[in-house]
């Protein structure tokens, strides 16, 4: 997080945006799944629920995957981006995960868990340098406010089951995040980045509701379905965490570190990196591990570093589901 600089830090610290060049473009992408192509060529023969159960009725489909994707510009030291991201479990219903998207299926049966959801925030970072007797260095603060919009469907009949809803919600809302970075004299590491962010700060999503029944029948293999009808609206209140980063360099191997310490609700997540310049700093040659209550998680990467142009990618192993295959792609413009 505190490593994060230009259009990069506008998900993990928008103070970040203050260094680096005036001006930037960036396209970031992340996505990871399971057993992908199984379920993309299943769903595309289908037009909805019907005709994707129907036509896989004797097909076995598990898959999962989730998507975080960023977009942004930035001029005169303010941005605005688009960045998707997985809703979690911010949705107003219970979902059969919370992952972007989920399906599982058994062979000759219509009944499937099957789950979607996104969220896609609209993004204006500003930002404002300052300094402080107590600092040896300047302080930059960040802000994002951000316009959110979210998605979602499920669909989760019980074992035989002759009929199951087919819930929709789309929402907006709005959060904000708050960064402030900084650096300091650390031992080892001499001079250090650190940092701490606030994110999804009074954040909260308003739901607008639908619902349809599906009737299932297994005998003959097809599927018939009611009108929608309205539910009842909903409020979600997003929950906020507290990011706390420190990143520098061992001088005598030029070797980079960087941590991070992740605070939510659901515990606390540890983030530890490296970073290894080969070819005079044209290459910088990336490792990571990520641990939590519930994740465990290796990276492994690369940056390919010019001085108007990066490009990245980065391949990310779910140590809980091997199954699961992530990467994470960067391409940079002046920033």
């Amino acid at each position: 997080m505190a490593s994060s600089t230009g259009l990069t830090a506008v998900y993990y610290n928008p103070a970040g945006l203050l260094s680096g060049s005036s001006t930037g473009l960036r396209l970031s992408l992340a996505p990871s799944y399971s057993d992908y192509q199984k379920v993309a060529d299943a769903f595309s023969r289908a037009t909805d629920i019907s005709t994707f159960l129907t036509d896989n009725f004797s097909s076995e489909l598990a898959a999962k995957g989730n998507l975080n994707a960023l977009f942004g510009l930035k001029y005169n030291k303010i941005g605005l981006s688009v960045m998707a991201l997985p809703l979690g479990n911010y949705a107003a219903d219970t979902l059969a995960s919370d992952q972007t998207i989920f399906i599982e299926k058994g062979a000759f049966a219509l009944q499937a868990k099957a789950a979607y959801s996104i969220r896609y925030d609209y993004v204006l970072t500003l930002g404002r340098t300052f300094s402080l007797p107590i600092l040896p260095a300047n302080v930059d603060a960040g802000v994002n406010l951000k316009s959110i919009n979210a998605l979602y469907g499920t669909f989760a009949p019980a074992a035989l089951a002759t009929s199951a809803p087919y819930t929709t919600g789309t929402g907006n809302g709005t959060a904000f995040d708050l960064g402030l970075r900084t650096n300091l004299e650390v031992p080892i590491l001499g001079s250090a980045a650190v940092g701490v962010t606030m994110r999804d700060l009074a954040g909260q999503i308003n739901y607008t509701r639908k619902q349809k029944t599906y009737y299932l029948n297994n005998l003959t293999g097809t599927v018939t379905t009611s009108a929608d009808s309205d539910l009842v609206d909903k409020a979600v209140t997003l929950d906020s965490v507290t990011v706390i980063g420190i990143t520098g360099q061992l001088g005598t191997i030029n070797l980079g570190l960087a941590a991070d310490l992740e605070l939510d609700k659901a515990g606390t997540i540890t983030h530890l990196g490296l970073e290894y310049p080969l070819l005079s700093g044209l290459i910088l040659a990336r490792a990571g591990v990520i641990s939590g209550p519930t994740t465990s998680k290796t990276t492994y990467g690369a940056k390919f570093n010019l001085p108007i142009f990066s490009l990245g990618a980065a391949g990310i192993i779910d140590n809980n589901d091997k199954s699961a295959t992530a990467w994470t792609f960067d391409i940079g413009l002046g920033d």
